[in-house]
């Protein structure tokens, strides 16, 4: 049937209502939501040609100028019909490859399988607004045939067009038609072309993928050390896997592993029942299993394991086995290990007096060895129930002893716990210690709590003993504490004695040298002239020198006045820092320390002064004094001048010992961020590097009649006021520097 349409119209020659619409429906709608069943199967059936976007093709090219040629028309074409597009997979007379659907020509030809004929498109509403008709090249005439699938549906159409309006003859139609089986008959063409390229690419991946999966397979076998024979029972042909030769010692390069070879290999124990095993699966074609000796030709023997297996064909009947064998030595080396190492742990756990044991959380039922029964004092016996293993504990350990037990189920961990038994044969008491583990099953439930029970009666009357003993050497130590802070009380008390003496030494020889018995004399004198006392003193010679005598006798008496005052004061301070060393060692002794607000330059002046002996028997020692400007700040001020007296002293001493001319003693205050840093450097004696560390040790020292505490309690004092005691020395003869370090605390 042709479909031949200029414009259709009604009774009175117009458009019928509708007319337009109703032909656009059969476009479709490019909205692949709104396509109906039958396009969207339509589209597949397309899709399936893989046609779309393709390169241009020479069949496809002369069968549209064909088409150009016997329709006598200056434009042709191939489309196919997208959901929202026409393409063009061949094209005469025309420059675009794709027009929207909604104007394509031959989207009116999808529903109908009669060849379309629109002899004046831009008269017919349908085809106006197309870019052929509104645009160059201006197209008024279209014919063209649609191009069915073998299902029925259109794919797309060939036609022709012409810029004239024109009409198309019967034959131009058919041919046209004939033309639309050819297109239709090179898109099959080239379906079963791709389908056979697919094919032939899935053969050569499958042959690529059995090559592969044969090379694995042949190094699977090298690498579990096993192998592959099939015996065809039809032909008596024999192949092996190349791990046939590999497990037996056989070259690879040699031709393939018979059978008759390969059993002259095994051991003569084992030849004849392997040969009986094979005849065996031949005859009754079942499954069977053994494992036999080879002797490899290094010199060892190896143990397969030997697996035939009969295949059967589809009929049933039986024309080959399959025969797998596995180098199973390392199994065989690993099960003699494995006896071997029970045991040794049998015989461990009898030496050690362990006992093992396994609870059944399920029927409550306690599995003993041996030595478990030892340990309780009862007889053997394989099980006992959780009841009776809980008469045996100590009446005292019971409940707690039962919650760690169960609390072992809900931990689902390891867990370790000691009470006393009650032994059954002799009613002694002993401690027990449990180790356990619980074994949980694949939903997460406990069954089974392992553990081992060991006898720590010995250790706990060791633990006894042991804690005796410890308490005797704590005391020990504390009389030891006692003893070494009085040796530092003394030594302490020594230093400030030292500068009480210093002190009382210098008011004893002012007394002595004072000129009081001048002042005695003189007033002697004025009692010898009671009566002619102003004459004596204005005419006497002696009585005219008495005044100035007398004044200068004042003066010297004042400043003798002053010195014993300040010594004295020296004194009084010095027993007041007695006073302080023992109220501090007391302090110290309860656990306790004074701070207050103090300014350390006062602190390290004080240092010196209670070293002034030693000073003073060092002549020509110069002292320099850093200080930089700092406000008073919180310390022990005891526990410093305690240590800053040592250091003093210390640096004096190395001083004298070096026997310099131009001794110094260095003593700088400063800052470092929050620390509050104390020097005290001397240029004497040094100090080898090797004692550098050990200085500091209780009882070490290097000084002829010394005792080690100093430094060793200055370092301990130091510490416990959250600060540092260190020491540095260029060496013998380089002098040493001891620093200080405490917290900066305004």
């Amino acid at each position: 049937m042709t479909v031949r349409t200029n414009l259709i119209h009604g009774s009175h020659g117009h458009p019928t209502p509708g007319t337009a619409l109703r032909d656009r429906s059969l476009i479709g709608s490019p909205s692949p939501e709104a396509a109906s069943p039958l396009e969207l199967t339509r589209l597949q059936n397309l899709q399936e040609y893989r046609i779309l976007d393709t390169a241009p093709e020479r069949e496809f090219d002369d069968l549209a100028q064909l088409a150009s040629q016997l329709c006598e028309a200056p434009v042709a074409w191939i489309s196919l019909i997208d959901h929202e597009r026409q393409w063009l997979k061949a094209k005469v007379g025309l420059t675009t490859d794709t027009f929207p659907r909604e104007h394509s020509f031959c989207a009116q030809g999808l529903l109908q399988s009669a060849p379309l004929v629109v002899e004046d498109a831009q008269s017919d509403p349908r085809f106006q607004d197309h870019p052929l008709v509104s645009q160059p090249p201006r197209l008024r005439f279209f014919a063209g045939a649609p191009v069915l699938s073998s299902e029925g549906r259109a794919l797309g159409m060939i036609g022709v067009g012409d810029r004239e309006k024109r009409t198309v003859n019967a034959d131009q139609l058919g041919a046209l038609t004939s033309l639309s089986r050819q297109v239709m008959a090179q898109l099959e063409l080239r379906r079963v072309q791709y389908d056979q390229q697919q094919m032939i690419q899935r053969l050569r991946q499958t042959e690529v993928a059995l090559h592969r999966t044969e090379t694995e397979l042949n190094a699977t076998q090298m690498g579990v050390k096993a192998g592959t024979w099939e015996f065809n029972l039809e032909s008596g042909a024999v192949s092996a896997s190349p791990g046939i030769g590999a497990m037996i010692g056989r070259n690879r390069s040699l031709p393939v592993v018979t059978w008759d070879e390969f059993l002259s290999g095994v051991h003569p124990a084992d030849a004849d029942p392997l040969r009986q095993f094979a005849t065996q699966a031949r005859a009754d074609g079942r499954m069977n299993r053994a494992e036999f000796r080879f002797r490899h030709p290094d010199g060892s023997t190896r143990w397969f394991s030997w697996t035939c297996d009969p295949i059967f064909d589809a009929d049933g009947s039986l024309r080959r086995i399959l025969a797998s064998v596995q180098d199973v030595t390392d199994r065989h080396r690993h099960t003699e290990r494995l006896d071997a190492y029970v045991q040794r742990l049998a015989l461990a756990t009898e030496a050690g007096q362990l006992g093992v044991w396994e609870w059944d959380v399920e029927t409550n039922l306690i599995r003993w060895d041996p030595q478990t029964c030892i340990i309780y004092g009862q007889p053997y016996r394989e099980y006992v129930t959780f009841d009776a293993w809980a008469t045996s504990l100590h009446p005292e350990d019971l409940v707690p002893t039962e919650k760690r037990l169960r609390s072992a189920i809900t931990k689902k961990g390891q867990s370790s716990f000691e009470f006393r038994i009650v032994r059954s044969n002799d009613g002694s008491i002993r401690h027990v210690q449990v180790a356990t583990s619980a074994l949980v099953d694949s939903q997460g439930h406990v069954t089974k709590v392992v553990g081992v029970t060991f006898d720590i009666t010995d250790r706990k009357q060791s633990e006894r003993e042991l804690e005796q003993l410890r308490q005797q050497l704590l005391e020990a130590l504390r009389r030891g504490e006692q003893a070494e802070m009085a040796t530092n009380v003394l030594h302490n008390v020594g230093n400030v004695l030292n500068s009480a003496n210093v002190s009382a030494t210098l008011v004893i020889d002012s007394l002595r040298s004072s000129k009081i018995t001048g002042l005695a004399k003189a007033v002697a004198l004025l009692q010898e002239h009671p009566e002619d006392l102003a004459e004596f003193l204005t005419q006497d010679p002696r009585g005219r020198q008495l005044p100035t005598y007398l004044a200068c006798l004042a003066e010297h008496l004042q400043a003798e006045r002053q010195v014993i005052a300040d010594e004295l004061e020296s004194l009084r301070r010095s027993i007041d820092h007695l006073k302080e060393i023992v109220s501090m060692q007391q302090s110290h002794a309860r656990g306790g320390g004074r701070r207050q607000l103090i300014r350390v330059s006062q602190l390290v002046e004080d240092s010196l002064r209670m070293n002034d002996l030693a000073l003073t028997r060092k002549g020509g020692l110069e002292i320099i004094r850093d200080f930089a400007p700092l406000p008073p700040v919180h310390l022990d001020r005891h526990k410093v001048l305690q240590v800053l007296i040592n250091l003093v002293s210390n640096a004096t001493w190395a001083c004298g010992e070096s026997a310099r001319e131009d001794s110094r003693l260095t003593l700088r205050i400063g800052r470092c961020q929050d620390r509050l840093r104390i020097e005290v450097t001397d240029n004497g004696v040094g100090i080898p590097a090797e004692n550098l560390t050990r200085i500091f040790e209780h009882g070490f020292t290097t000084r002829k009649g010394g005792h080690g505490f100093g430094l060793h309690s200055g370092a301990l004092a130091a510490r416990e006021m959250g600060g540092s005691l260190t020491a540095q020395s260029g060496g013998p003869g380089q002098g040493a520097s001891f620093t200080l370090d405490l917290p900066y605390e305004p």
